[in-house]
């Protein structure tokens, strides 16, 4: 590993987010993950805000794959400046959030790099702190 980044803001691009808002749209995570085509734009850096924001674009009238690949790409849009500094080739991508398959997709695009998702990437925090604590003094 070189680096490590994470998210230090807001829950507004964390998984949470991500159980919020389908819960709004009455999804699962596993169908919210499928839509990253047309998404429509959300603009809100806030978790709360953007809960508020996703349903004024449900009452506007926006399509299910409209307002789920929009919830998709706004989670993008907030990882991808944490990866300016990064200069590899390939990103680990790790948490539940890696699960969602649109948010790797646009991912990728975004970045420009191939990311690799571990067989089981919400453990993978917890292993680490595991072998952390386990290594001999």
């Amino acid at each position: 590993m070189i680096d490590f980044m994470t998210n230090d803001k807001c829950a507004a691009s964390s998984g949470r987010y991500l159980e919020n808002m389908a819960s709004i749209l009455d999804v699962s995570l596993e169908e919210l993950g499928q839509y990253a085509a047309t998404p429509v734009e959300l603009n809100s850096t806030c978790a709360v805000f953007g809960e508020s924001e996703l349903i004024g674009k449900i009452v506007e009238g926006f399509s299910l794959a409209e307002l789920a690949a929009g919830v998709n790409a706004t989670i993008v849009k907030r990882i991808l400046p944490l990866l300016r500094s990064f200069t590899g080739e390939v990103l680990v991508f790790t948490g539940g959030v890696a699960h969602n398959h649109a948010v790797s997709t646009l991912l990728e695009a975004g970045s420009g790099r191939r990311i690799v998702i571990p067989q089981e990437p919400q453990f993978n925090g917890a292993i680490g702190c595991c072998c952390v604590t386990q290594l001999p003094s």
